[in-house]
């Protein structure tokens, strides 16, 4: 007997006028907003934690978790303290504005602070307004603060093995970190109207991602190395299966919601097979670099190069390798907003972003090159300090009595050494017979070299060193070397006292040497008797 009810026994059921029991059953397609291969429990587990995915962080100050942004200045260091920039009447409105949301929110308060720094207005994406606080200053004096950084091959390796992929960004995740108690006038900033001081954490200060990287770890830390990993704002929650997937998320997201830290919905990935982390392709066939996503290149440049000079150096090192790009991300860098860079990228169509502290223009990739890049300039600098040992190693040296050396033959001293380019420069040994000074020494040469020889730099200068060109008291008035600079006239001015003093004593000493003697011959007579 079959459980299905065709056409014409439910007509001929219903014409009888009984009670009939229908069930119907139906094909339903289930979709979400997320992605469109997800199960039903994952669209109604996002659904329990909406609270978490709020498109605006609520306006109220941060949990007390134990673990406090803290400023320790550099003993002896003076306090800065800066005027503010000038701001047009609209400018500043709008600066006051942002600065009256701050206190609404609590992030901010009034203060009758020592120290202050800058604070300027950046125009976003959608043409508003943000406001940054330019901490340049007292990021200087501030003591770094040493907390372990994750490495990325040990977070890589951890994931072997998984196929199911989670990724959520925080949001706002600085400003959800205090200020420690009696620091906050540490890093207080100046309007027109007022000066405030911070009881958050702000962006762009020395240590403020080391103090995050502790929260999050604080946080996550009994889910670390066993289906989470942490880097910074991004959280990646692994698993082989499906069903344990589920189950870990809930936990990872109830203790986001007992933190009162918030994601941000449109950068997360959920369920997915594949997943982009930190410019690197994960999935269950293993770990792998994208396309481009790992190339960058480093060009060194002044600080005093204009733009002009930076253009030229683009289109030398990159453009002539990938072309034109479509949009470049810069900061608020002078030689980057002026008319000429403007204009030039304009007619070429490519678009210019400006990153700032409050909406920086980067992605996990950045992040993990701008990571390397700081761990690799120590690294170059000790490398270039060893070579520079290693080059220099015996070029300071000086010989004694007996000792054996080589001379290196250049073709202007040595013209029938060195008739052609082909011969060897160096010949040798030969013995110091006499130290003149520490560069000059008379050595014992055969006669094909002659018999007088001077191998000093400076042959007018008898038993002493070569003249240091750094020596103040050296005769300005044989220094004739590089342009005639008015310091250089006012020295040569000041010596000629001097000079007409020697040639005058120079004068009087000869004439005395040249002058004709009168001598007086006395002549004595043997046969002069004595009376």
């Amino acid at each position: 007997m079959s459980a299905l009810a065709k056409k014409k026994e439910v007509g001929s059921e219903l014409l009888a006028k009984e009670k009939l029991l229908v069930l119907l059953y139906k094909d339903v397609y289930f979709t979400n907003k997320f992605h469109p291969s997800f199960p039903c429990e994952v669209d109604s587990l996002l659904q329990k934690f909406t609270d978490v995915f709020l498109d605006e962080v609520p306006h109220r100050l941060p949990l007390l978790r134990g673990i406090e942004y803290q400023i320790n200045l550099i003993p002896g260091c003076p306090i800065p303290n800066r005027p503010t920039y000038r701001t047009n009447p609209e400018e500043t409105k709008e600066i006051q504005k942002h600065v009256n949301e701050l206190l609404q929110k609590g992030f901010v308060r009034e203060s009758l602070s020592p120290c202050s720094v800058l604070i300027i207005l950046v125009p976003k994406k959608d043409r508003t307004w943000c406001i940054c606080v330019d901490n340049r200053v007292i990021n200087k004096i501030i003591v770094k603060y040493r907390y372990l950084i994750p490495r990325l091959d040990d977070m890589l390796d951890e994931l072997f093995g998984s196929y199911v992929f989670t990724k959520i960004d925080l949001k706002s995740e600085y400003n959800q970190i205090f200020m420690k108690e009696g620091d906050e006038w540490k890093i207080a900033f100046k309007t027109k109207y007022g000066l405030y001081e911070w009881l958050v954490m702000p962006f762009d200060l020395t240590n403020a991602p080391n103090t995050f990287m502790r929260l999050m770890n604080h946080v996550l830390g009994s889910f670390i190395e066993k289906f989470v990993v942490v880097y910074f704002d991004d959280i990646l929650i692994y698993r082989k299966t499906l069903d344990e997937h589920v189950e870990h998320l809930h936990s990872v997201l109830n203790v986001l919601r007992e933190n009162k830290l918030y994601g941000n919905l449109k950068k997360c990935s959920f369920f997915r097979e594949s997943i982009v982390f930190l410019g690197f392709v994960v999935s269950s066939k293993g770990i792998s670099v994208g396309r481009f996503s790992k190339m960058a290149y480093f060009i060194a440049c002044s600080k005093t190069n204009d733009a002009t000079h930076v253009v030229d150096l683009f289109f030398k090192e990159v453009a002539r390798l990938h072309r034109l790009p479509t949009t470049i991300i810069s900061d608020k860098d002078v030689r980057f907003l002026g008319h000429f860079w403007r204009t030039l990228w304009n007619k070429l169509g490519t678009k210019l972003l400006f990153s700032t502290i409050a909406h920086p223009q980067k992605d996990g990739q950045t992040k993990v090159v701008n990571r390397t890049l700081a761990t690799l300039l120590p690294n170059i600098e000790k490398s270039n300090e060893q070579y520079a040992r290693q080059a220099n190693k015996g070029r300071v040296m000086t010989f004694e009595l007996g000792d054996c050396i080589w001379v290196h033959r250049r073709k202007k001293r040595f013209p029938n050494q060195r008739k052609y380019k082909l011969q060897p420069r160096g010949d040798g040994t030969f013995q110091v017979l006499e130290r003149i000074n520490d560069n000059a020494y008379k050595v014992d040469l055969p006669t094909a070299y002659g018999e007088k020889f001077d191998s000093r730099t400076n042959p007018f200068e008898e038993g002493g060193n070569d003249r240091d060109p750094t020596n103040k008291g050296k005769d300005n008035l044989c220094d004739i070397r590089g342009p005639m600079t008015r310091p250089k006239t006012k020295m040569m001015k000041q010596s000629l006292p001097d000079l007409s003093l020697r040639i005058k004593e120079t004068l009087e000493q000869s004439e005395l040497e040249t002058a004709p003697k009168l001598i007086t011959l006395l002549q004595v007579d043997d046969d002069l008797s004595l009376s």
